[in-house]
């Protein structure tokens, strides 16, 4: 029992760093795609920037120009060009102000995401070294539980080996806690279902797991009064056995009525009363 409970400990423990991870991959993509959209328009601010930055030196240059060839007498449409010249090298300024104002506001938002993502990064490897551990410890408990039931087996083997006269005895024992380690690794199959997503198998093992369980109930016979009798399903689920409670002889010898043979289950039935003439 206490192997089995640090079992499910281990399997509840390796389900919550599994969930950990999801939701730091969904965060982590999440930041990526922020990160990758400011990147774009930081390259299109630089592009325009260029293009800016080009026109104006362009327009420089004719402004240039204009004053040498008339240094000394500009005639008024060449003043009105000039002046057109300076306005428009002026808007060219303000507007590369704007769009480097506004890249330095993207390259400071970009930096915060690249330290948010190396932080997202750093959680997800140690989540990722956890819910290895996790898993490792899963597996180590489960072959502890494959070992322990091997060199139970072989035990028993030799006990039958050195004396035959307790064969019959050594092999009910040997099936008692065979039943008992595959209703384990029945209910470890049922977890680890469940922990990869396969809900309806890991039902459908739990359900088999229950019926090979059984339960107690009280039994009323033909005659004599009701009695407590320990009752489950046979092995292959095709018969409803019963015994004594306690009771570990073969199964084999357990009264039992095939499944087939039952004509309908009625639930709180209660049994007629007896006269009392």
């Amino acid at each position: 029992a206490k192997a089995e409970r640090a079992l499910r400990a281990a399997l509840e423990a390796s389900e919550r760093a599994a969930v950990s991870l999801s939701s730091l991959f969904i965060e982590s993509s999440a930041a990526e795609r922020r990160a990758a959209g400011l990147d774009r328009r930081l390259r299109a601010l630089e592009e325009e920037l260029a293009r800016s930055a080009a026109a104006r030196a362009l327009l420089a240059a004719e402004l240039r120009d204009l004053e040498a060839s008339h240094a000394s007498d500009l005639r008024a449409a060449d003043e009105e060009r000039a002046r057109a010249l300076r306005e428009a090298i002026e808007g060219h300024q303000s507007q590369e102000g704007a769009l480097l104002e506004e890249a330095r506001r993207l390259e400071a938002e970009r930096n915060a995401l690249t330290a948010q993502l190396a932080e997202i990064g750093a959680r997800r490897r140690a989540e990722s070294e956890r819910y290895e551990a996790q898993r490792a410890e899963v597996q180590a408990r489960l072959d502890a539980a494959e070992d322990t039931r091997g060199r139970t087996v072989a035990r028993l083997e030799d006990a039958l080996r050195r004396n035959a006269a307790d064969r019959q005895a050594a092999l009910d024992a040997m099936e008692t806690e065979s039943r008992s380690f595959e209703l384990a690794i029945l209910q470890r199959d049922a977890e680890l279902a469940a922990l990869k997503g396969d809900l309806t198998l890991a039902q459908r093992k739990a359900l088999r797991t229950k019926l090979l369980a059984g339960v107690t109930a009280v039994k009323h016979g033909r005659k004599g009064v009701p009695h407590r009798r320990h009752v489950r399903c046979s092995r292959d689920l095709r018969r409803l056995e019963w015994a004594r409670l306690g009771d570990t002889g073969s199964p084999s010898r357990r009264p039992s009525i095939a499944a087939a043979e039952i004509l309908a289950i009625h639930t709180s039935w209660q049994p007629p009363k007896r006269s009392m003439l």
